[in-house]
C-alpha cells in the first residue's frame, strides 16, 4: 500500500485483531482491534492532527476518534519523515459485518487531507450466535454491558 495525498504519503495500514488466541487472525465481535498505520509527512512547518473514522459496509459512520480531542494530545505530526500512528477498538464494542477505516489528516479542520476506506475490516459474529436464527445485523454498535439482576 502507497497512497500520497498532498503533504502525506500512507505507506502501511495494519489491522490485528488481539484474541485469547494469538494465532487466531479473525476479527471477532470479543476481538480488540490494534490499528496501526505508517504515514510520512512530505512537507514541515506546522502540526497536524488525525482523526480515524470507520464506516460501515451501507456508508454509515460507526465511530470517529480525533487526537485533537484530548486534554494531552500524545503525537504531534509536527517534522516530515516517518510516523507511525497506532489506536485500539476495544472487544465487544462493534457489531458483526463489514468496516472500513478512513484516515483524516488536517492542518486545520478546514482542508483536510482525506485518506478513505484504507482496509476494510470484516467482523465474524460468535458461534453460539451464529447458529441462532436472532439475526441482529442492523445494529453497528453492540457493547456488552454491565447487567444486573436481583430479587426486591
Amino acid at each position: 500500500l502507497s497512497t500520497e495525498n498532498g503533504d502525506f504519503k500512507i505507506h502501511k495500514v495494519e489491522v490485528t485483531p488481539i484474541n485469547e488466541n494469538p494465532a487466531d487472525k479473525e476479527v471477532y465481535m470479543s476481538s480488540d482491534i490494534q490499528i496501526d498505520i505508517e504515514v510520512e509527512k512530505l512537507q514541515d512547518g506546522y502540526e497536524n492532527n488525525v482523526i480515524l473514522r470507520l464506516d460501515s459496509a451501507t456508508g454509515t459512520v460507526v465511530l470517529q476518534d480525533s487526537m485533537a480531542f484530548r486534554a494531552n494530545p500524545t503525537i504531534g505530526l509536527d517534522k516530515t519523515g516517518k510516523h507511525l500512528i497506532s489506536a485500539k477498538i476495544p472487544g465487544n464494542l462493534l457489531n458483526y459485518g463489514m468496516f472500513y477505516l478512513t484516515l483524516f489528516v488536517a492542518k486545520d479542520m478546514q482542508d483536510p487531507e482525506l485518506f478513505e476506506h484504507l482496509v476494510k475490516i470484516p467482523v465474524k459474529r460468535p458461534a453460539y450466535e451464529a447458529s441462532s436464527n436472532w439475526d441482529i445485523k442492523n445494529v453497528m454498535v453492540r457493547p456488552h454491558l454491565e447487567w444486573l439482576i436481583s430479587s426486591k
